[in-house]
């Protein structure tokens, strides 16, 4: 009598509220005042163009770009609520990306990595006909076509804010698909 292979499970990540509602708040906060710094500094400007000026309008620009991507990010993770992430025979499910599973057989050059926004991220591929075939919204296939066009990995799966971890993460891909893994040296010497 043959043996049965024990039926692969499905691993799930859930949101934690308090801290997405948290980083939420922090981001509205840091983009409002990245608004006002920049606009007081070109509003109330009596040094001309001067390097200070530039620096000074730069910081609140890119305090507003991080503040809406934080506050963009967490809002979609609370807005999509439990579970986050799903990890399972079937493929990989981040309900920011797409609702249904991504299937491991369409992936190309996972990647599990730190990153700088977020402890850590899992990184991948998907051709364009992998994208059609599985139904990635339009707006999201032409902005990982951009990354695409400069050499980045176009899909990203982040685990901000999420019961993720990279070991907990590693535990769950491992019986399932072959990845890279990388540390925060080889990233930096490297550029992975």
């Amino acid at each position: 009598m043959p043996t049965e292979l024990p039926e692969a499970q499905v691993t799930t990540f859930g949101v934690r509220r308090f801290r997405l509602v948290a980083y939420l708040l922090f981001a509205i906060v840091s983009a409002g005042l990245g608004l006002m710094f920049g606009g007081w500094l070109v509003a109330f400007n009596t040094y001309g163009l001067s390097p200070m000026t530039v620096i000074g309008v730069i910081a609140g620009v890119s305090l507003t770009v991080y503040g809406g991507w934080l506050a963009w990010y967490s809002y979609r993770r609370l807005v999509h609520g439990d579970p986050a992430i799903a990890v399972g025979p079937e493929g990989l499910t981040d309900r920011i990306l797409h609702e249904g599973p991504i299937p491991w057989a369409e992936m190309q050059k996972p990647l599990l990595r730190p990153s700088s926004r977020s402890s850590w991220q899992l990184m991948f591929d998907l051709t364009p006909e992998s994208e059609a075939r599985i139904g990635i919204a339009e707006w999201r296939r032409k902005s990982a076509a951009f990354a695409r066009s400069f050499g980045y990995r176009s899909y990203r799966v982040i685990f901000l804010g999420t019961t993720a971890t990279q070991k907990t993460m590693a535990a769950a891909l491992d019986p399932l698909v072959t990845y890279t893994r990388s540390t925060r040296v080889s990233r930096l010497l490297m550029g992975e």
